[in-house]
């Protein structure tokens, strides 16, 4: 929105980038991105930008101690131009820089330290790494970081990361970014979050940051909607006050938006403001001449559900085309359940197929046994089993949602993470001896279920979840050695002793039922079959010695005086035991290359405009030592492991890939899966159906290296057939890849 005639008209008593100044705005103009083109005259008493992109606006400042002046001492004019490329220093003498990184290679981590006086010196030296991990215990900075609750894993994925956060000193170079995003209202729970998105913040002068914000406020946003778009788009304090202004006057002009609407649109939906200029266009190409939108269609749409102008281009085609086409929604309908252009095509087809099946697919309000297509994205997945064709289904990332607990009973057929295990069949459980950790014999704990009814098998495989215990001791988990995880398998057919045929309500009321307690006495502290009783009150279950005592500890001691008051559940002694509860939202890896791209394409503008001057920051001196140290830090070493860090980059969050009877993505070129024993009941062979993927760590709180469970991935194996056999839970196999030692990796580059 800025011309360089535009620029020309703002003129500076001093040359600077952002800085303190009044503006006046003094003349009636058109193309204004927020005040409409109205005459007025006001003062702003915060920072703002010199190129506030509005044609009326002219900008004077005093001069102040600091300012540069001429000979005579008078202010000196500048007229200020939009691509200022950043200053370069002349190189230094030869010999002074040689000195200086002679002096600096005694100083390198690599060396042992010159005073012994401290204990810590004693531990073993850092040696060359491939992450950060390794220098946290050496390095302040870092340790203060993990402390706000950075993940470093994540700037190890970046190689251009490491290069300049090595070098930087916590108090001196970050404390004060901490402090502004803490003042503008970035919570203390969300700042490591904050800084694992965008730590490219520390490249940014903070006068800058601070004119950015301050031009947010100028443009009538409030401290809720300032504080919400930085949050959910860490990445827009990287954009100057131009680009912004003109990102939002784009929108503005292309979607014919009011002043109120750009700032809704902003607040929404952020990441939409930053994202990929060329992507939006070609998105609302084909929302106007593919699918055939009207103008006051699309804009309703981008208001309604801003995100799908973020989405792939060709999943947005195929979804609109099966509701108009197949489904028989009108434009109308679509507008008013926009929700459909952003539902998987999986559960869509799913639920569709299953309405069909039973000759409720009736989406005309104005005819009776009308379904609200809002029902096909927000109901259950049991009404999602019908239709999908297996070959049109690719692989299903799962990410963790967190949810209401009600939500995650059995009668919903949930997919999750943690807590107690929303048993399928409610009678026949796994016995306390198939659920024992094969090494230490104590109880396994719950960590994951997936419900994937087996398309081919109706008649026995309506329902299908699959089972995922894990034992939670550390020395139990072992490299390449799945013995403290088991797996098991549920099925039960469409019409079955425990549910109804039908779709279950989503409501609060009586979620609970049928449970596999309204069946069998359960464990009150992690859920499984319970044939123990407390001895005293005769009341609480167990399914082993080992949780009887640790709830006897966490507070059954004391309620055990009072059987009446002695619950079926137990929270206290839980807390420590049990992973936090979630549940799995599944998603397909988008292969088109137009799928979202948001982060990468967002960096690589970024990285375009250092090399082009427009965004700067300062280049630390770093000795040669020190640049061996990053380069080491950032090498390339495993392929395997650099295929799966590439293949995960596009989804980072993903916590399991569902692709049965597809392949496994590795962790490492070592110890991968050779032979697959066959099913023992039906002698079919065992094929991939899904692998649990590291980040699960993260959000099960267990992530402390060598100090609790840890895996590179979990990869699950179950009967090709799905065979129906004499018990309702049949034991599949799993296995464990971990990464490989660096020795082993050194040994194979060597």
């Amino acid at each position: 929105m800025l011309s360089s005639a535009l620029a020309k008209q703002l003129t500076w008593d001093v040359r600077i980038e952002e800085t303190s100044v009044n503006y006046r705005h003094n003349e009636s103009h058109d193309g204004c991105c927020l005040c409409s083109g109205k005459t007025h005259s006001e003062t702003f008493p915060s920072t703002l930008p010199t190129n506030i992109n509005c044609r009326g606006y002219s900008a004077t400042r005093k001069a102040s101690p600091g300012d540069a002046l001429d000979e005579k001492g008078d202010q000196v004019s500048v007229e200020v131009v939009e691509d200022v490329l950043p200053v370069r220093l002349e190189e230094g003498d030869w010999t002074d820089e040689m000195q200086w990184i002679r002096s600096q290679e005694n100083n390198s981590v690599l060396l042992p330290p010159k005073d012994v006086s401290d204990i810590d010196v004693l531990a073993p030296e850092l040696r060359p790494t491939f992450n950060l991990a390794a220098y946290v215990n050496k390095s302040a900075t870092l340790q203060q970081l993990v402390k706000l609750g950075v993940d470093l894993s994540t700037w190890d994925a970046r190689k251009d990361v490491n290069s300049f956060i090595l070098p930087l000193d916590f108090e001196r170079d970050m404390k004060k970014y901490i402090v502004f995003l803490h003042d503008l209202g970035i919570s203390a729970d969300d700042l490591g979050r904050w800084l694992t998105v965008n730590p490219y913040i520390f490249q940014q002068n903070i006068e800058d940051l601070e004119a950015r914000t301050n031009y947010l406020e100028f443009m009538k946003f409030s401290e809720e909607d300032i504080v919400r778009i930085i949050s959910k788009n860490p990445y827009w304090l990287l954009f100057s006050t131009v680009r912004i202004d003109r990102r939002l006057g784009i929108f503005q002009q292309s979607f014919e938006l009011t002043d109120h609407e750009v700032r809704y649109l902003a607040t929404k939906q952020p990441r939409l403001i930053t994202y990929s200029h060329s992507s939006i266009k070609m998105t609302t190409f084909s929302v106007v001449e593919e699918m055939g939108f009207e103008k006051s269609e699309v804009k309703s749409l981008l208001l309604a559900k801003p995100k799908i102008w973020m989405a792939s281009r060709g999943a947005l085609v195929r979804r609109f085309d099966f509701a108009h086409n197949h489904m028989g929604l009108s434009h109308q309908q679509i507008v008013q359940f926009p929700h459909v252009l952003l539902t998987r095509d999986f559960r869509i087809r799913q639920r569709h197929g299953f309405l069909k099946l039973l000759g409720r697919d009736q989406y005309d309000p104005s005819k009776p046994n009308y379904v609200s297509p809002l029902a096909l994205v927000s109901g259950t997945r049991e009404a999602a089993i019908m239709a999908a064709d297996p070959k049109d289904i690719v692989v299903e990332l799962g990410f963790v949602e967190k949810t209401p607990a009600w939500k995650l009973h059995s009668k919903f057929f949930p997919s999750k993470v943690g807590g107690w295990p929303a048993w399928l069949a409610l009678k026949g459980l796994p016995t306390p001896e198939e659920l024992a950790c094969r090494h230490c014999k104590r109880p396994l704990i719950f960590l994951c279920q997936v419900y994937a009814p087996f398309h081919e098998k109706y008649e026995t495989c309506f329902h299908r979840t699959m089972f995922v215990f894990v034992c939670r001791d550390p020395n139990c988990c072992r490299d390449n050695d799945a013995s403290s995880i088991r797996v098991f398998r549920s099925q039960l057919a469409r019409k079955n002793d425990f549910y109804s045929d039908e779709p279950a309500k989503e409501v609060e009321a009586g979620a609970e039922s049928p449970g596999a307690g309204d069946f069998n006495h359960l464990c009150r502290v992690c859920g499984a079959l319970g044939p123990k009783t407390c001895g005293s009150c005769h009341v609480a279950r167990y399914c082993s010695k080992d949780h009887q005592a640790l709830d006897w500890k966490g507070g059954h001691k004391a309620e055990c005086k009072h059987p009446e008051s002695v619950s079926k559940r137990c929270s206290n002694s839980t807390a420590k035991l049990l992973f936090p509860e979630y549940e799995i939202e599944l998603e397909p890896e988008e292969q088109e290359a137009a799928r979202e791209k948001t982060e990468d394409e967002v960096m690589k503008e970024y990285e375009e405009l250092l090399r082009s001057g427009q965004v700067t920051h300062q280049d630390d001196d770093d000795s040669d030592t020190e640049n061996d140290l990053v380069n080491m830090a950032t090498k390339e070493t495993d392929k395997q492991f650099q295929k799966f860090r590439t293949r995960i980059k596009e989804y980072p969050d993903q916590i399991l890939r569902y692709d049965r009877e597809g392949e496994p993505l590795w962790v490492s070129s070592s110890n991968k899966v050779t032979q697959v024993p066959d099913c023992l009941g039906c002698g079919a062979p065992r094929h991939f159906e899904f692998q649990v993927m590291p980040q699960l760590l993260v959000h099960l709180k267990v992530d402390s290296a060598g100090q609790s469970i840890d895996w590179g991935t979990v990869l699950v194996y179950s009967c090709s057939q799905s065979c129906q056999q004499d018990r309702p839970y049949i034991e599949e196999v799993v296995f464990k890849q971990d990464y490989a030692p660096i020795e082993e990796v050194m040994k194979n580059q060597s």
